[in-house]
C-alpha cells in the first residue's frame, strides 16, 4: 500500500485506500487511523510498550502510554485472569497428585 523502496505520494495512498474501502464496503477511516489500529493490535498481542513506542517514533514513551493506557489495563485484567486460572490448575494438580 505504501510503495516499495520509494514511498508513494500521500494522494496516491489516499486514492488506493479509498478504492479499497469502496470495493470492500467497510467504513471509511483516515490514514492515521491505520497507525492507531496497528499500535492497538501490537499491544493487544502483548508486544512490549517500549517497542511499540519506538515503532511509532514517539519522542517519549509517555506519549504512547497516554494514548494506549486503556489497552494496557485490559491486558492487566487478562493477566490476572490467567494467573488465577494457573493457580487453580496448580492447586487442582497438587490435590490430585496427593490422593
Amino acid at each position: 500500500m505504501f510503495g516499495g523502496a520509494v514511498p508513494l505520494a500521500e494522494n496516491s495512498i489516499t486514492r488506493r485506500k479509498d478504492r479499497a474501502v469502496k470495493l470492500s464496503g467497510v467504513r471509511r477511516i483516515k490514514l492515521h487511523d491505520f497507525r492507531h489500529s496497528h499500535a492497538s493490535n501490537l499491544i493487544a498481542d502483548g508486544v512490549n510498550i517500549v517497542a511499540v513506542s519506538k515503532r511509532l517514533g514517539h519522542k517519549d514513551i509517555s506519549i504512547t502510554l497516554n494514548t494506549y493506557t486503556h489497552l494496557l489495563e485490559k491486558n492487566n485484567e487478562e493477566m490476572l485472569e490467567k494467573l488465577e486460572n494457573s493457580s487453580h490448575d496448580l492447586l487442582t494438580n497438587l490435590l490430585t497428585a496427593s490422593k
